[in-house]
């Protein structure tokens, strides 16, 4: 009868240590959105941003534009809005991923915060920068944008 406790309890014991050896892994390796700043993104706690490389994009009205190098002919229109978050300006000495799904409205990869966008056509945006306009085009989940 002695034997038979001492192998009960050693594989409690041992299930009892994998539990809690699992519990404290999860708890330290699971990835947890965390926000650093309202106007963008949240970032992902434990996990590294070493293999992103972002295009050139603007989120204005829950779409995603991207930079063309050339486009139709486009007049400028009204200001539409302002970048309020900056990618590449987010403070991130973690190296946490960018969350990813639906970007705040505002958020650019490139961009400098405070960049003012205007709308030009129905599916494309001008950015104003001191280098002259950029233009951004709607890009519809397709590989190529269209203006």
């Amino acid at each position: 009868m002695t034997k038979r406790r001492g192998r009960v309890l050693v594989v409690v014991l041992a299930a009892v240590v994998l539990a809690a050896a699992s519990v404290a892994f999860w708890l330290t390796h699971r990835e947890v959105p965390v926000v650093v700043d309202a106007a963008c993104p949240a970032l992902v706690r434990g996990t590294t941003n070493a293999a992103e490389d972002f295009a050139d994009v603007v989120t204005w009205a829950g779409r995603t534009y991207v930079e063309v190098d050339d486009g139709p002919d486009w007049v400028l229109g009204d200001a539409t809005g302002t970048v309020t978050c900056s990618i590449g300006e987010m403070d991130n000495p973690n190296g946490w991923r960018v969350a990813p799904g639906a970007w705040p409205d505002g958020t650019a990869t490139r961009l400098p915060r405070g960049t003012v966008l205007r709308t030009t056509g129905d599916r494309a945006l001008v950015a104003e920068e001191p280098g002259g306009p950029t233009l951004y085009c709607q890009a519809d989940g397709v590989l190529e944008p269209r203006c």
